[in-house]
């Protein structure tokens, strides 16, 4: 829509751009390149509030995807943006673990299917006692596809 020289305004829900994807500098890096092309970006936002308050010639909504943690909450088990566990998948019931797109590690999650897999393979070897070290994540670079914009290489390093 930019490109077509359309005004956009991007509402966001968290304080970052891409929070899940990238570390802070590479989401400074995205809203600088908005902000360049003339993109308004807002932080911190529920679109169910923008709506009745503005009025929009057009709206693109993208939605992505925030883990089902009612469960584990009921549960009593603590919860975050995912169900929490420590460097062994482990949440504070020493029973029950968690992996995938649900599990928050050190307040992240890894909503990629390389990181899950490792997760998964890294838990059946722990539980078989084959494996005592902390799970790592796995090298992985998500592809992340915007009308021209690239990190630059000393910002890609960090991923």
């Amino acid at each position: 829509l930019n490109k077509a020289r359309d005004a956009v305004t991007v509402y966001h829900r968290e304080s970052r751009l891409l929070e899940l994807q990238f570390d802070e500098r590479q989401s400074q890096a995205l809203h600088e390149h908005f902000v360049s092309r003339g993109i308004a970006v807002r932080y911190n936002q529920d679109v169910r509030d923008i709506f009745p308050r503005t009025l929009f010639d057009g709206v693109v909504v993208s939605t992505g995807f925030a883990p089902r943690v009612e469960l584990a909450r009921d549960a009593g088990l603590a919860t975050a943006k995912g169900i929490v566990v420590n460097a062994y998948l482990r949440t504070e019931d020493p029973a029950i673990y968690a992996v995938g797109d649900v599990a928050e590690i050190s307040g992240r999650l890894y909503p990629f299917v390389s990181p899950i897999r490792s997760q998964a393979l890294w838990l059946a070897a722990h539980l078989a006692r084959r494996n005592d070290a902390p799970w790592t994540p796995p090298a992985f670079r998500p592809a992340v596809k915007i009308h021209g914009f690239s990190l630059a290489p000393s910002i890609v390093d960090t991923l």
